[in-house]
């Protein structure tokens, strides 16, 4: 029984799995909130988008993109404390699903324009 102890401990940095779980979800909340933004603001003339609301395209388009912030949001709540050396709380967490989710945004906006300078 210790072993599971110990390695809990050490897999949450100390803290509770409670208190993990918590985090999870407003890291996750921040970057829900960034995706449906991302969603609001689509170019809805665009050949690639279709014109009506598709969950199945939603989700196809997306994938990667929500796999990415899952990642993220598990080795943000795990190294912050090591990284900033201050505690983390709720707040960091929906700042930082926000943050990491615009970041996607940001790569994948770039790489569509070094593409076309590239094509041109």
């Amino acid at each position: 029984m210790n072993f599971i102890n110990e390695l809990f401990y050490h897999l949450t940095g100390g803290n509770s799995v409670a208190f993990h779980l918590a985090a999870f979800v407003f890291m996750l909340f921040g970057a829900l909130i960034n995706v449906l933004y991302d969603v609001q603001t689509r170019s809805a003339n665009s050949a690639d988008t279709p014109i009506t609301w598709d969950w199945q395209y939603f989700w196809r388009s997306n994938r990667w993109r929500f796999a990415l912030d899952l990642l993220m949001a598990l080795a943000v709540i795990r190294f912050f404390t090591d990284f900033t050396g201050k505690p983390l709380s709720m707040g960091y967490c929906f700042l930082t699903g926000i943050v990491f989710d615009a970041m996607f945004v940001v790569y994948r906006k770039l790489r569509r324009r070094i593409l076309n300078l590239i094509e041109n």
